[in-house]
């Protein structure tokens, strides 16, 4: 089992110095003396961590060959980190002790609430026994009235019943009150539904209107487009016949360029007939006079000349010819 040490009445007051420590105390509204002598095991830390932290001011390493300074700066720190430790000890037995009597705290404060709560329930249920009977009773008219308003309001969602439709008091209002509620709810159902009734027929009235209304501009539609199919009909019928004179008229000119052009190339045909014969002849006499050119040369030399000449003149022949053909027929050169 856990000792602890209850501390004893100093013989001389402590105080706390000023700074952190006292603002703290006096902003939690701590006893002074109390808050002291629980810090006071701090001091002895403080005191010493002060004096080695101002005796540590005067070491200064600026050299990596300030081996003697290097290894003081470390004791020191090594003195300093002791203290901290110390008071870090030091706060945890004081923590753990504040735990364990606010633990023993709590229990006492438990025992006590447990046995005065259980009798303080059982007297205050027997002492509030017709306040909870009447509440019960209250409650229980409310639901019942409610549910006979719910009917009367049944074409409503039960919200809005409950929101707008439920006086306040319901359930604590007299007889007399509650049928005066119940009348001037079925009154307002009965002027809601006839409301609704005429509301409904003048809907009924509106479709049939606009039914109507429907009927006689679709017929009306249909009226116009009968007269404008017909006078499509017509339309297309006049361009039909207007189609039918214009390739006639059209058949006609063509036949009688066709006769007139026919014409014309007979006439140029017999026109140029003489010279047709002329020149077929010349081109029958170019061919017997080239042959018998070719003929009279001996020389190699003067048979590829032959040659030449019997080639250009037979080409040329052939042209003539062409040429001829042409004539004879009327066509344009």
């Amino acid at each position: 089992m856990t000792t602890v040490d209850t501390p004893t009445a100093p013989t001389t007051a402590l105080t706390i110095p000023a700074g952190p420590l006292s603002e703290m105390v006096a902003n939690l509204k701590l006893d002074p003396q109390k808050a002291a002598q629980l810090l006071s095991g701090f001091v002895p830390f403080y005191n010493r961590a002060q004096a080695l932290i101002k005796d540590a001011a005067r070491i200064s390493v600026t050299r990596a060959d300030q081996l003697r300074e290097m290894d003081e700066a470390k004791a020191q720190a090594k003195a300093i980190a002791d203290q901290r430790i110390g008071a870090e000890k030091h706060k945890k037995l004081i923590k753990d002790d504040i735990v364990k009597y606010g633990r023993l705290i709590d229990t006492a404060f438990n025992l006590v609430h447990d046995e005065c709560k259980g009798a303080e329930t059982r007297l205050m249920e027997m002492a509030e026994f017709a306040k909870r009977a009447e509440a019960k009773r209250i409650e229980e008219t409310l639901a019942a009235r409610t549910a006979v308003l719910l009917e009367i309001h049944s074409d409503l969602h039960p919200d809005m019943v409950r929101t707008v439709h439920l006086p306040a008091g319901l359930g604590t209002a007299a007889e007399d009150t509650w049928g005066e509620i119940q009348t001037a709810a079925k009154a307002t159902r009965k002027a809601r539904d006839e409301r609704t009734a005429r509301e409904a027929e003048e809907v009924k009235e509106r479709a049939e209107q606009a039914r109507l209304e429907r009927e006689r501009i679709e017929a009306e539609n249909a009226k116009l487009r009968r007269e404008r199919e017909a006078a499509d009909a017509e339309r297309k019928k006049a361009q039909e016949e207007a189609a039918k004179l214009r390739r006639e008229q059209e058949e006609r000119e063509r036949a009688e360029a066709e006769k007139k052009k026919a014409e014309q190339k007979a006439a140029r045909a017999a026109a140029r007939a003489p010279d047709a014969v002329k020149v077929k002849a010349f081109a029958t006499a170019l061919t017997a006079l080239a042959g018998d050119f070719a003929d009279s040369l001996k020389t190699d030399e003067g048979k590829r000349v032959g040659d030449w000449v019997t080639q250009r003149a037979g080409d040329m022949v052939g042209q003539l010819q062409r040429m001829a053909m042409k004539l004879e027929s009327g066509e344009p050169l």
